[in-house]
């Protein structure tokens, strides 16, 4: 631990759905600066719902979800775009623009929170860098890979 706040932090944290089913019960761990984690799990373990409660894209029922030391149950709903700029986050389901470049899709988001050009740009293409894509960045989703080629076909039957 580096003594400083965790970044993300989570406490005896639940998270039951309407009928009963229990995503999450009792989670708790502590992202400290600098760590890297990887999150695994068989489908149904709650992965989804554990991003989704760090995104305050859902809500946890039980215990305290805390990014940059902000009790995310505290926070009002206008407030959550603003926690979001510092999160990136992209689920299985990707929703990705087919009429655009690699580089439009990321830098989208961006742009439509308000960053300045040059640095989203910027932003956009360290992005790109740290997942290995920045040579494709001027591709079309359609281009990448076998996931984004299904989702262009099932697209081109439409």
């Amino acid at each position: 631990m580096t003594g400083g706040v965790p970044i993300i932090s989570l406490r005896q944290v639940s998270k039951r759905y309407p009928g009963g089913f229990e995503a999450l019960r009792l989670v708790s761990f502590a992202v400290e600066p600098g760590e890297m984690l990887f999150l695994t799990g068989h489908s149904g373990a709650g992965k989804t719902t554990l991003l989704k409660l760090i995104a305050a894209i859902e809500r946890a029922n039980g215990g305290a979800v805390l990014v940059n030391g902000q009790n995310l149950s505290a926070l009002r709903p206008a407030a959550i775009p603003y926690l979001r700029r510092n999160l990136g986050l992209v689920f299985q389901g990707q929703k990705l623009l087919f009429d655009r470049s690699v580089f439009d899709n990321v830098m989208l988001p961006l742009i439509v929170t308000g960053q300045p050009y040059r640095e989203a740009a910027r932003r956009a293409r360290a992005a790109l860098d740290k997942v290995g894509l920045l040579q494709r960045e001027k591709a079309n989703p359609c281009a990448l890979g076998r996931r984004a080629s299904s989702d262009c076909a099932s697209r081109a039957r439409w």
